[in-house]
């Protein structure tokens, strides 16, 4: 979200609401949930367990969290394994991951809307052959 985005949680009868609620909140939730039966059962690890809810993940916010957490949290020399919690199914866990580089790329000309631009060299066509360029890579 934008970081003006209001972001407070209401509470409408027995429902929490807020932006993001059905993502990263699940998750959050989930999250809670093993540490409560952790807790329950008396799970002793033979190592210290540090649960973390971040910030930035997707898009524009280029995991400025999880990569503050390894460059420079408080904890960063001491993470020895990672697990990322995603709400997006419940049947299944992926063990793996993709890397990713962003980019910000802008195209610019003479073209636009095609009423008013109708003619013009229009700076989608270079983008998309620029995708098509990219996509091509193996």
């Amino acid at each position: 979200f934008p970081a003006e985005t209001d972001v407070t949680v209401r509470r409408n009868g027995t429902r929490l609401m807020a932006p993001g609620i059905g993502d990263d909140t699940a998750g959050l939730a989930a999250v809670l949930a093993v540490i409560r039966a952790l807790d329950a059962a008396s799970v002793s690890t033979t190592s210290d367990i540090l649960f973390i809810g971040n910030v930035g993940e997707e898009g524009p916010g280029d995991l400025r969290g999880v990569k503050h957490l390894f460059r420079e949290g408080a904890y960063r020399n001491r993470i020895a394994k990672f697990v990322s919690v995603e709400s997006g199914g419940q049947s299944t866990i992926t063990n793996g991951a993709l890397g990713s580089r962003r980019y910000r790329v802008i195209f610019k000309g003479p073209g636009g809307h095609s009423y008013g631009a109708f003619g013009l060299v229009n700076p989608a066509f270079a983008m998309a052959g620029a995708m098509q360029r990219v996509a091509a890579i193996p």
